[in-house]
């Protein structure tokens, strides 16, 4: 696998159904194409349900009372165009203005086949930000069994 590869958890997945009622999911989900799945993979961290949407927390993030596990999701090849627009999507691009609920960074995905790969992943961010919001742990730590 050669170039820039996104770990998506949430609506963006393949399966991800009820995304009907996001602000620009459509058009993300059509950026990301078949041709451009890699496929299942899972990545340390816990993940938060924020109503329509999840968030990703960082391992290094999450408190005593949210357990680690992996989370599942599906590695995508990206581009600088497609990376542009879901910056917009998820809410942290420099034309978005402040706070983000998110912020895009790199970190390490193992696909099926047990290799680490590198990937952009989307960060939850809010608590740090400011941001209130009620949230629940996804207790499987995969938004398609929710």
């Amino acid at each position: 696998m050669e170039g820039d590869y996104l770990f998506v958890y949430g609506s963006l997945r393949p399966a991800a159904r009820g995304t009907g009622n996001i602000s620009g999911a459509d058009r993300a989900r059509e950026l990301l194409t078949e041709d451009r799945h890699e496929g299942a993979a899972t990545m340390p961290g816990q993940l938060i349900s924020l109503g329509l949407y999840p968030g990703w927390l960082a391992p290094e993030r999450v408190s005593d009372n949210l357990l680690s596990i992996a989370v599942q999701g599906d590695i995508y090849r990206v581009d600088d165009s497609i990376l542009a627009y879901l910056d917009v999507y998820e809410g942290c691009s420099v034309s978005c203005p402040p706070p983000h609920e998110y912020r895009r960074r790199k970190a390490k995905a193992k696909t099926l086949s047990d290799s680490e790969i590198d990937v952009w992943v989307y960060e939850y961010i809010g608590f740090e930000a400011g941001i209130s919001r009620s949230y629940r742990k996804v207790p499987s730590n995969d938004w398609l069994k929710m």
